[in-house]
């Protein structure tokens, strides 16, 4: 993948994308935080793409909504940035309602304390020559302590001990290619625009 840009939150309770980290393997601990970062699902078309790291963290691009500043260029103002972080914001808790769904269908499990994702809990993420090349701290939200949970440093326990470790449960890859399923077909709807209109009317 080029150059470009996603946006990217976590869930409020940490989990494991489609399988943990084998701490039985003696280079688990050496390799951590590339273990915690390694995307283990990704689908990509002409209108979204979305990958998912081993530590929960879910990254979304929308095409048009990228493209839409790249035309507009140096012209991009406040007003402009602030409709695309909103619409940004309808589709990540779209997803985050889809997985939870999905979860709870395929896994018979109600893991995520749904809440609504907010400009404070987002944050950017730049991929360089297919690889994250970096992205800011929410440090406004807890999104900031999942966010530092990639490096074995933060933990006060040895990390495989650690509760916030011990606590996280695997999400399938059923259970996510299920809401990304269900999620294409929200994209490719008029379900999000007729959402936004209704919401500023009222």
């Amino acid at each position: 993948m080029p150059n470009c840009q996603f946006t990217a939150f976590y869930p409020s309770r940490p989990f494991w994308g489609v399988n943990k980290i084998d701490f039985s393997d003696a280079k688990a601990l050496e390799n951590f935080s590339a273990l915690m970062g390694e995307e283990v699902y990704g689908e990509s078309n002409g209108v979204f793409s979305l990958k998912i790291c081993r530590d929960g963290m879910i990254m979304l691009r929308i095409e048009a909504l990228e493209h839409d500043d790249v035309t507009r260029g140096a012209q991009v103002g406040a007003e402009s940035t602030v409709e695309r972080w909103g619409e940004y914001l309808d589709y990540l808790n779209s997803f985050y309602l889809l997985l939870d769904s999905s979860t709870i269908k395929l896994m018979n499990l109600a893991y995520f304390s749904l809440h609504e994702i907010t400009i404070r809990d987002v944050f950017r993420v730049g991929y360089e020559n297919g690889k994250v090349g970096g992205y800011n701290i929410a440090n406004e939200s807890l999104t900031s302590v999942f966010q530092m949970d990639r490096f074995k440093d933060t933990y006060g326990l040895p990390a495989p001990n650690d509760p916030k470790i011990v606590m996280r449960r695997v999400i399938s890859r059923e259970a996510i290619a299920d809401a990304v399923e269900q999620f294409a077909f929200v994209v490719n709807t008029e379900v999000l625009p007729i959402l936004r209109t209704e919401n500023r009317s009222s």
